[in-house]
């Protein structure tokens, strides 16, 4: 009887320990867990695009940065009053390194080899001038190699390098060479703090050979990649594999819409508000 109730007692006082052990193993699981989550909330805050590189403008800087634009507009709407003929001409707003200082782009198309001229300004770390951070115009001499034409278009890839906080913004120029060959170039343009480059990432050619009526595609990559076609339009996912994948869109003003629209000012506030990188 007494060697039973000892089993029992000895029976409990085991279970008792295991229990709390595992409740004490259960809350060390709990507590790494936690402190697991929270390291890695930091870490992503530390890395977030909208925590290191995007600057939020209150409604009165954005009117403020606008009417500084609409009252600049003899320097940057010069590209059409020089070429009064060219349809093409549009311009947008953007803040494409996101650092809260606006642009203003403008653009245009000429020729049919798609000659593109395009010129870049930003407003001043000051806030008081309009500094251009970029220009790049019709020159035979270099056609093929400096002029993406984006001019109208709306959506762009973006790559987020989250440790140099910029973005790489990819853009194409399509180049008419010759009847038997037409040419394609990728670029990265990079914007930060007023520093504006451009970088070839691919090119390619669509060669037309002799009796064949399609054409067959030879690329080449920045890494000395040889490419086909389906690897050339995917290069970028490629090159910049460890960045994050967004997109830019631009909403552009034509020529037209600016001559037939006193309120140059509420022209250049709807560019913007449809300007977005996500």
């Amino acid at each position: 009887m007494k060697k039973s109730i000892a089993n029992k007692a000895l029976f409990m006082m085991l279970l008792f320990i295991t229990a709390g052990c595992t409740a004490c193993n259960k809350g060390d699981s709990i507590k790494e867990e936690k402190m697991t989550q929270r390291d890695v909330t930091e870490e992503s805050k530390k890395e977030s695009p909208s925590n290191i590189m995007v600057q939020e403008l209150s409604q009165e800087e954005k009117d403020e940065q606008i009417k500084l634009i609409a009252s600049k507009e003899d320097d940057w709407r010069f590209i059409d009053k020089e070429n009064s003929g060219t349809a093409d001409v549009t311009y947008a707003v953007t803040d494409m390194d996101q650092n809260g200082r606006l642009e203003i782009v403008a653009a245009f198309v000429e020729g049919s080899g798609r000659f593109t001229t395009s010129i870049i300004y930003e407003v001043s770390e000051d806030k008081k001038s309009l500094e251009k951070i970029w220009e790049v115009r019709n020159n035979p001499d270099y056609y093929d190699e400096i002029m993406p034409d984006i001019c109208g278009v709306e959506k762009f890839p973006v790559f987020y390098d989250g440790k140099k906080g910029e973005n790489k913004i990819i853009v194409t120029d399509y180049i008419k060479a010759s009847v038997q060959c037409n040419k394609e170039y990728k670029y990265a343009w990079s914007l930060k703090q007023g520093n504006f480059e451009s970088e070839v990432i691919a090119s390619g050619e669509y060669i037309y050979d002799e009796g064949s009526s399609a054409p067959h595609f030879e690329g080449d990559g920045i890494n000395g990649d040889k490419l086909d076609l389906e690897a050339y339009h995917s290069y970028e996912d490629i090159v910049y594999k460890d960045f994050e994948k967004k997109e830019m869109y631009l909403s552009w003003i034509t020529v037209e819409k600016l001559n037939a629209n006193d309120d140059i000012v509420q022209l250049l506030e709807n560019s913007y508000e449809r300007f977005s990188i996500v």
